[in-house]
């Protein structure tokens, strides 16, 4: 065996390794689902927004469309 095929076999090997280390997250979650997605202020994308307290959504807002 030379050397470029000694090289091919290492990265078929870490790619396949790799691509276990994706694909290991997502065993189990036939019954996972996601919570019901609100519109994003800004853009109008679907997203999660999570209750953060003392959190004044207003000004969060006028910070973010003015530091844009």
């Amino acid at each position: 065996m030379d050397f470029l095929s000694f090289q091919i076999a290492i990265a078929v090997i870490a790619c396949s390794l790799a691509l276990i280390v994706v694909l290991l997250p997502f065993i189990g979650l036939e019954n996972f689902e996601l919570p019901i997605a609100a519109n994003a202020t800004l853009t109008g994308y679907p997203t999660w927004h999570i209750d953060i307290p003392g959190l004044d959504a207003n000004r969060f807002n006028t910070i973010l469309l003015f530091s844009s």
